[in-house]
């Protein structure tokens, strides 16, 4: 008597000599639902750990953050926070998104960071030439000076001294490149992607004279992180708060929750149907 499995084979050879295309199509279906399955769990994967690398990338040395609303921080905080014992050093940061006008249609979007550049040239884990003379230190922190991130400037086409005009806002604003961003290592990193603007020239861009986004603050090494941050919470209002900057990958994860929920279901209903087109086969190849 011949064993379940010679019995499973000899129906698939009489199927597949009988409906080559079907059964054709029915093993591309499966190998396409399964494929997916697999690209969306190994793609959800990849964009959680991109996200989570920009995040540390752009947070460089920081231990703890002063975050806000969207309305900002005011700048008097700077001031309370800096008195704290334990906080060696505290940046101010801003970080808005612009997008690149290609005469009047829109481009390109980007992320614009506004740090103290005299204070952060070999902080921040990037690397751009150094000005040379007093003239091209003044011209780094000018208002409409923009330092751009390399693979950025390549797919613009754009080089040292040229202009990009950005859509910020309602408004437009036309600035001049005045350095090329590079990572601090081999290895690529977020800031070839970002731009950077002196603070002061990004609260005048932005609107936001007076207010800064967040807070970075190093902490001293000797000291516990959550006892200097236990510090800072009694100084700083209630709408404010104190977060290690690797708290916002878990927010940056729970925002793209909802989109990697869609591709997972997408990957599996791809996979039902060739799990169908199987049932489907087996039944006719039965009958």
């Amino acid at each position: 008597m011949p064993s379940f499995g010679r019995v499973v084979l000899l129906i698939l050879f009489s199927h597949l000599r009988q409906w080559p295309l079907r059964t054709l199509l029915t093993v591309v279906g499966v190998a396409l639902g399964v494929s997916a399955s697999v690209a969306v769990r190994t793609a959800n994967v990849d964009v959680l750990r991109s996200f989570e690398q920009a995040v540390l990338t752009v947070a460089g040395p920081t231990t703890l953050e002063v975050a806000g609303d969207e309305t900002g921080i005011e700048e008097q905080i700077i001031t309370r926070v800096r008195s704290i014992s334990g906080v060696t050093s505290v940046s101010p940061v801003i970080l808005q998104t612009a997008v690149q006008m290609k005469g009047t249609q829109p481009g390109s979007t980007i992320q614009v960071i506004g740090v103290d550049l005299l204070a952060e040239f070999n902080v921040r884990g990037f690397r751009v030439n150094q000005p040379a003379t007093e003239h091209e230190l003044m011209g780094m922190i000018h208002p409409d000076a923009l330092l751009l991130g390399r693979r950025i400037a390549t797919e613009w086409n754009l080089s040292v001294g040229d202009e990009v005009h950005l859509l910020i806002g309602a408004g437009r604003r036309h600035c001049r490149v005045v350095g090329i961003l590079q990572s601090d290592s081999d290895r690529s990193s977020s800031w070839e992607r970002l731009a950077v603007m002196d603070i002061a020239a990004a609260q005048v861009t932005f609107g936001m004279i007076g207010k800064v986004d967040r807070i970075d603050l190093v902490t001293d090494p000797h000291v516990s992180v959550e006892e200097v941050a236990d510090k800072i919470r009694t100084v700083l209002p209630p709408h404010l708060r104190v977060e290690r900057p690797a708290n916002r990958t878990r927010q940056v994860e729970q925002m793209i929750r909802a989109f990697r929920l869609n591709l997972t279901v997408l990957s599996w209903v791809g996979l039902l149907v060739g799990m169908f087109l199987i049932y489907n086969t087996m039944a006719f190849a039965v009958a």
